[in-house]
Formats: C-alpha cells, sequence, structure tokens
C-alpha cells in the first residue's frame, strides 16, 4: 500500500477532563475528511460504553476493543487503515511496542492518554512511549476548586494505586495549588487520626512508673535491729572524729607552750 504522508507516533496526555478523547477525534476526524481509512482503538480493560468511546461533551464513536496492541497487527480493519486513534493508552501494557509496530508498517498512530495517576505517578505505557513519539501534545482542564489551568488528577476519595477506570465524578482536574493544599490537608487528618494511637502507648508507658515506685519503699525498709546498728555506726564515727580534733588540738597547744619556753 502506498502512503502519501509519513507515518509518526503522536501523543496527547493531559488530567481527567482535559478534552483527550475530544482532540483524538478531531484528529480521526481530520483524516477521514481527507479520504483517509481511520479505525479507533480502546482497551478492554475500559468497559464504559461498551464498542464505543466518548467525550465529556457526548461525541461518541465506535472503537476496536483488544486486550493488548500487539494484536492490532492481526486484525484485517486494522491493517487496511492509514491512521490508527487509541483511546486510553495508559492501559495497554504493550502501548510502546505495538505503536511502535504499527507505525514501521506504515500507520499515523495518534495515542490519548492520561499523564499520571491521582497520586501523579507515571504510568509506566505512557512514560515508554515518550521516547518513541514523533510529537507530545500536554492538556490542561479547568480545576474544580478555583477554576485556574489544571494539570493534575486526584481521586474524590481516598483511593490509592495506579489503575482504576473512572470518570468525572469520581476523579477531578485540580491546580498545583488546589492538589497540594487537598494532599496536606488529608495527611494532617490522618496523622490527627494516628494521634490516639500514639498517645496511648505513651500513657501506658507511664502507668508503669508506680510499679516501679511501689519497689522503691520495699527496698529503703529495713528490720529494727538494721537500724538500730546503722544508729550505732553512725555514733561511734563521729565519736571517733571528735575524739581525734580533741587530741590534735591538745597536741597543737602543748606545742606552743614549748615555743613560749
Amino acid at each position: 500500500m502506498e502512503h502519501t504522508f509519513c507515518p509518526t507516533i503522536d501523543l496527547i496526555i493531559g488530567p481527567m477532563g482535559s478534552g483527550k478523547t475530544t482532540e483524538l477525534l478531531r484528529r480521526i476526524e481530520l483524516y477521514a475528511v481527507a479520504r483517509k481509512n481511520v479505525v479507533l482503538i480502546k482497551p478492554r480493560l475500559d468497559t464504559r460504553m461498551g464498542v464505543h468511546i466518548g467525550t465529556h461533551g457526548f461525541q461518541t464513536a465506535t472503537a476496536i476493543v483488544l486486550e493488548k496492541l500487539s494484536d492490532a497487527c492481526h486484525n484485517h480493519v486494522i491493517e487496511a487503515c492509514d491512521v490508527v486513534g487509541i483511546d486510553e493508552g495508559q492501559f495497554f501494557p504493550d502501548l510502546a511496542s505495538g505503536s511502535e509496530e504499527l507505525a514501521q508498517s506504515g500507520k499515523k498512530v495518534i495515542i490519548a492518554g492520561l499523564s499520571g495517576t491521582s497520586e501523579r505517578n507515571g504510568f509506566s505505557p505512557i512514560m515508554e512511549i515518550i521516547a518513541k513519539c514523533d510529537s507530545i501534545t500536554m492538556l490542561t482542564a479547568v480545576c474544580v476548586i478555583c477554576g485556574r489551568a489544571a494539570s493534575f488528577t486526584a481521586h474524590q476519595g481516598t483511593m490509592k494505586g495506579t489503575v482504576k477506570i473512572g470518570d468525572i465524578g469520581e476523579y477531578m482536574p485540580m491546580c498545583r495549588y488546589c492538589f497540594m493544599e487537598r494532599y496536606e490537608r488529608q495527611k494532617a487528618e490522618k496523622e490527627m487520626l494516628a494521634a490516639p494511637d500514639h498517645l496511648h502507648e505513651s500513657s501506658d508507658h507511664l502507668y508503669k512508673s508506680p510499679d516501679h515506685l511501689r519497689e522503691s519503699p520495699d527496698h529503703l525498709y529495713k528490720s529494727p535491729e538494721e537500724m538500730l546498728a546503722a544508729s550505732d555506726r553512725l555514733h561511734e564515727s563521729r565519736d571517733a572524729e571528735e575524739e581525734a580534733a580533741n587530741l590534735a588540738l591538745d597536741a597543737f597547744i602543748l606545742e606552743g607552750m614549748k615555743t613560749d619556753s
């Protein structure tokens, strides 16, 4: 098959609600108007809308559902196309190798995918495909809190992990300021919830003190005989010190009398 344009891999990334799928469909439509054979692919992991992909503006299109992108090279419909559009590319584990194989076969590949997880970590397939792309378009959404340009996706709850299919309602676009403010607030709340357990441990440690103090009197208490013996030793010591002092004084006086005579 002859191609009148150079095959490339073009990546469209951004947070939830930034219009990635809208941009993908716009480009696909342009090539369709130019009488190029086009096809759309979506991952089987994305069960929303069945065999269709859709935008937040209710625009829809039919897509081929695949488990792995490498299966596209064995699909007769995809083989006959000039332009391949891939939606939710982050959910194809072999996105980089599959896209490269399609491009090497002479096709223009356009990928739409999330720029990062709700914890601002990168999706491995997206991170890997960046090194193989001819162009990268970074889109921004509108922050649901303040209305600034939003580059990040936040989860409505406290869900952690990389892969979870969701939509606006579960996820929300946020700017850097609002994302970090929310993160710090959630962090402080977790620390407050953890504080009682920490304080309880401290109290348990303090409660051990009375037992230690109760041991001290038993150690200090002695029998009457031992106390009398200790008193006698103290008196004997004081008497010996007094006698030694008197002897020293007498010797000093005698020495002075000898000197005078």
